[in-house]
């Protein structure tokens, strides 16, 4: 096994001979096993233990058991104790997903403050298949099919190769010591359900099973792999980002007209496949159309679909007090700066006006635009509601909700990335000129 261990993670690339690796112990046989490979194969390692305090006593005992063998190896060891429930509570999430929130977080923390270079956890191939399972059973995806990654930034899972039998063996062959979790029995669990009952019946049916799904476990993965790929290396002809908006051409999603594909371009943005489904039956059909997720909303608009982050505080607001000062807030960079009438340059840039400075009166107000605000586009006579002018200038409606105004004395002179006021835009008798450089906020995830 320790033969294997050496190939699978050599094969793979998960850690090099000189790399410091961060393993988590729980104390069971999984993890105890992958230590003895570790120590065996002559890796420089470290322990990390959660005590998720799930258990009472038998949570306590795993937690001194790991750190006895930890003092008889002679390997730094690091504990913490979680308030796991009170985490799930507050966060409003399983017992399971706010114990793995937890150790995730506390690992990368670890692995960064002590200069690990992987995190390696004790998943095994038995683990693999109960999340193949899993996923099946309650809808997926080819990457919900793919499994446990074998890398994934800086966590491995060396373990991967081996199945559960052969790690019972190794233990026993090695005199290991380990901790017996009684809650891996508890069938309550639809893992364990599956680990105890179903995955025997198909073992049964075929004994081979283990060596079978390694291989298509492996296409599957190398499958989704290359949609990856190709997704990346292609968004660029069909997806854009401008002012913190990420732009979505229809056109593009014509000549595929596929969920899957456009489910692996949205699930960036929380998405989920029905959501993906629903919205390719709508694109030419039905302009305005508006899709949630828990971080986004995507707009249905003429020839794009417009992609924005559907966390709101209309409340927000700032003073701009100095006539040479810059601001930093939530929507992006405000720059200010006072220059020459002949340094005000015509500009095709959305971005950046020039004002009469002696019109405006400071502090100026930088806020999202509410209802009822008005102004006087540039080049025309009479007051409109911003409202209307968005709905003459076909502004996409999530687009509509974000755009921010600066105000002086609470007249709109900035309809930001849009319009100037008439009032304040320079006139010949200007004297005094400001200049406003807005720098949105872009999304760095696309």
């Amino acid at each position: 096994m320790l033969d294997d261990f050496l190939l699978f993670t050599g094969t793979h690339n998960l850690c090099q001979e000189n790399d410091r690796v961060l393993l988590a112990l729980s104390g069971g046989i999984d993890s105890m096993v992958m230590l003895d490979l570790f120590i065996r194969g002559g890796f420089k390692v470290g322990i990390a233990h959660c005590n998720f305090q799930l258990r009472g006593a038998e949570s306590d005992g795993d937690e001194l058991f790991v750190k006895n063998k930890s003092d008889e190896a002679k390997l730094p060891c690091y504990i913490r104790k979680f308030e796991t429930q009170t985490y799930g509570r507050e966060h409003r999430v399983s017992i399971q997903m706010a114990a793995r929130d937890l150790r995730y977080a506390w690992f990368e923390e670890l692995r960064s403050q002590h200069r690990y270079d992987r995190i390696a956890t004790a998943h095994h191939l038995d683990d693999n298949i109960e999340t193949l399972f899993f996923n099946l059973f309650k809808g997926t995806g080819l990457k919900g099919l793919a499994g446990i990654p074998v890398r994934q930034d800086h966590v491995i899972r060396p373990l991967l190769f081996a199945g559960k039998d052969q790690i019972v063996q190794y233990a026993g062959q090695h005199k290991i010591a380990f901790r017996e979790d009684q809650s891996n029995l508890d069938i309550k669990y639809n893992r364990n359900l599956i680990r105890n009952k179903i995955l025997p019946l198909v073992k049964a049916i075929n004994p081979g099973f283990d060596r079978t799904i390694i291989s298509t476990l492996e296409r599957l993965n190398e499958s989704q792999k290359l949609i990856e790929y190709w997704v990346a290396e292609n968004k660029h002809r069909f997806l854009h980002q401008e002012g913190g908006h990420v732009y979505l051409d229809k056109s593009f999603l014509t000549g595929i007209n596929s969920p899957v594909f456009l489910h692996e371009v949205l699930r960036t943005w929380g998405f989920n496949y029905d959501q993906c489904r629903d919205i390719l039956a709508r694109k030419e059909k039905r302009s305005g159309s508006l899709f949630y997720s828990d971080t986004h909303v995507l707009n249905i608009d003429r020839e794009t679909m417009v992609i924005s982050s559907n966390i709101i505080d209309r409340n927000t607001g700032y003073r701009w007090y100095e006539p040479n000062d810059d601001i930093e807030t939530r929507f992006g960079k405000f720059r200010k700066e006072t220059v020459s009438k002949e340094g005000a340059l015509k500009s095709d840039d959305p971005h950046r006006e020039y004002f009469d400075l002696t019109r405006l009166k400071f502090p100026l107000e930088i806020r999202l635009w509410k209802a009822g605000d008005r102004f006087i586009p540039l080049g025309m006579k009479g007051k409109k509601k911003l409202s209307d002018f968005m709905i003459d200038e076909k502004i996409p409606v999530n687009l509509k909700q974000r755009m921010p105004v600066i105000l002086s004395e609470g007249s709109v002179i900035w309809f930001v990335g849009q319009r100037i006021d008439e009032r304040f835009k320079i006139m010949p008798d200007s004297l005094q000129i400001l200049k406003i450089t807005f720098e949105p906020i872009h999304d760095q995830s696309v």
